[in-house]
C-alpha cells in the first residue's frame, strides 16, 4: 500500500505515524499495532493543529477508523507523547493506560505545574543568577495548550502482558528519563517499543526534578535491564529505528561514564555548583530550555555521584555545593 511521508509499516502489523513537535526533532513516532480489527496506539503527540488529522489519515490508510481502536498505551507523561490523549479517548472510546507512577507525574504537572517542574527557589539552588532562573522556569512554557489532563483507565503494571489477537506485548517498567517509563516487548518478534528509554542518535535527557533520588541511576539499572531481554529490534519516539539494541545500549552507557569522568574533573578543577559544572560541560551560549535540561542532566550526575560517594554535597544556601569527599567547603567566585 502506498502511504504518506508521515506513516511507515516498520515491522509486521506496527505502523508508524511521525507528528510534528515543537522543538529540535524531527517529530514524535507513534506506533498502531494492529491485529485483525484490533488496534493499539502507543504514545499519541503533542496537542497541536493538524496532529489529529494526521492521526485520522493512518487510520485511513490501513482501512481503519477511530471505533477500532480498543487501547491507548503511553509509555510516560511527557506532553510531547500524551497531548491527544484525551482527545483520542473521546474519539474513540479506547481505554488509556500509563503506569501509576506517572499517572500521578501528569496529576501533579495539571495541579501546579511550577511544583512538580521547579520553581525559581529550586533553581537558584543550582547557581544561575536570579534573571537566568526566572527564564529557566519560564522555559516550560513553549508547550502550554499542548496536553490536556486526560483520564487513566488502567494501570500499566511491570510484567503485564497486553492482549491484541493473537499477538502479546510484555510491559516493561524502565525508569530514568521518567519515574514510570515503560517499554513494550512482543517476545515472538524480539520487536521493543522503547519510548524515549533508548534513541539514535541522541541521547534522552536524564532530569531531576524536585522529590527525585537517583534517576540516573534508575536509567542505567533500567538499560541493563533491557540489554538482559535482548530485543532484535527497537522502535523509538524519536529518531530513527534501532536494529541492535543492546549494541546501543552499551553506546548510551559508556556516553554516561565518559560524562560522569568530565563531571569529576569539573570538580576536582574547582566547581562547586551546579551551573558550573554544566558550564564545564556543555559552555554557556544556549536558549533556556537547552540550559534548564543541561542543568538538570548534569544535577542527576551529581547526585548519582554523590550515592556512589564519589562527591560530596554541602549547602550555602540558597546554593547546593559539590566537592570531592573531603575537600574545600567554599564555593569559587561565579
Amino acid at each position: 500500500m502506498q502511504r504518506t511521508s508521515s506513516t511507515r509499516e516498520v515491522a509486521p502489523g506496527i505502523i508508524r505515524v511521525t507528528l510534528p513537535v515543537p522543538f529540535e526533532m524531527d517529530g514524535l513516532h507513534v506506533y498502531l499495532l494492529v491485529e485483525g480489527n484490533e488496534i493499539l496506539m502507543v504514545d499519541c503527540g503533542p496537542r497541536m493543529p493538524g496532529a489529529l488529522e494526521i492521526l485520522e489519515a493512518a487510520l485511513r490508510e490501513i482501512g481503519a477508523s477511530w471505533d477500532r481502536l480498543r487501547g491507548l498505551v503511553l509509555t510516560h507523561w511527557h506532553m510531547d507523547h500524551v497531548g491527544n490523549a484525551a482527545e483520542v479517548r473521546r474519539r474513540s472510546r479506547c481505554w488509556v493506560a500509563i503506569h501509576e507512577l506517572d499517572a500521578a507525574e501528569a496529576a501533579r504537572y495539571h495541579q501546579d505545574p511550577e511544583v512538580m517542574l521547579g520553581g525559581i527557589s529550586y533553581f537558584l539552588t543550582l547557581g544561575p543568577s536570579e534573571q537566568m532562573a526566572c527564564r529557566l522556569v519560564e522555559a516550560p512554557s513553549v508547550f502550554t495548550g499542548m496536553v490536556e489532563d486526560f483520564p487513566v483507565d488502567r494501570p500499566a503494571r511491570d510484567g503485564e502482558l497486553l492482549q491484541l489477537g493473537r499477538r502479546r506485548f510484555q510491559i516493561v517498567w524502565t525508569p530514568g528519563h521518567t519515574r514510570g517509563h515503560l517499554c513494550l516487548l512482543e517476545e515472538s518478534s524480539g520487536v521493543m517499543l522503547v519510548g524515549d528509554h533508548i534513541l539514535d542518535p541522541i541521547t534522552p535527557n536524564i532530569s531531576f526534578l524536585p522529590g527525585m533520588v537517583n534517576p540516573l541511576g534508575d536509567y542505567r539499572a533500567s538499560l541493563e535491564r533491557v540489554s538482559r531481554l535482548a530485543p532484535r529490534r527497537a522502535l523509538p519516539a524519536h529518531g530513527r529505528l534501532i536494529e541492535r539494541p543492546p549494541e546501543r545500549v552499551r553506546v548510551i552507557l559508556e556516553h554516561h561514564v565518559r560524562r560522569e569522568r568530565a563531571v569529576l574533573d569539573a570538580v576536582v578543577h574547582g566547581a562547586r555548583t551546579v551551573a558550573e559544572v554544566a558550564r564545564a560541560l556543555f559552555g554557556e551560549d544556549h536558549p533556556p530550555l537547552s540550559w534548564r535540561l543541561a542543568l538538570l542532566e548534569t544535577l542527576s550526575h551529581l547526585e548519582a555521584l554523590v550515592v556512589a560517594g564519589r562527591l560530596e554535597r554541602t549547602q550555602q544556601a540558597p546554593l547546593r555545593l559539590y566537592q570531592a569527599p573531603g575537600g574545600p567547603a567554599a564555593p569559587r567566585g561565579s
